[in-house]
């Protein structure tokens, strides 16, 4: 398995590093991590996961994402991103921890319909 250190270290959180293992140790193409955009109405905005090529967004979401206000800040920011071309696919911890699969199966669907 090719050594991704370089790649999550970069990541912000741990969750964000086991979604791109995930991706990475199960044969899927390498996203770009933290990548920059300038969002109109929202300025610079850092996307956890990138594929510049589909285009897709992937966000790790932890717990803090079901809070309320951070889910309307959540549905602001998906929205703006994707008045740009830019759809998100926000991979929530749980789901992450119960079905990693089906996890995989999401993003190769996104990937796919891109």
């Amino acid at each position: 398995l090719a050594d991704t250190s370089f790649e999550t270290s970069l990541l912000d959180s741990s969750l964000e590093r086991r979604v791109f293992r995930l991706l990475v140790e199960n044969g899927r193409p390498r996203p770009e991590v933290q990548h920059w955009i300038d969002l109109p109405g929202h300025g610079r905005v850092r996307l956890d996961l990138w594929y510049p090529d589909v285009p897709l967004a992937i966000e790790a979401d932890g717990p803090h994402h079901l809070l309320p206000l951070q889910r309307a800040k959540d549905r602001r920011r998906d929205a703006a991103l994707a008045r740009i071309g830019i759809p998100v696919l926000r991979i929530p911890d749980k789901l992450l921890d119960s079905s990693p699969t089906t996890v995989l199966a999401q993003i190769d669907s996104a990937v796919e319909s891109g």
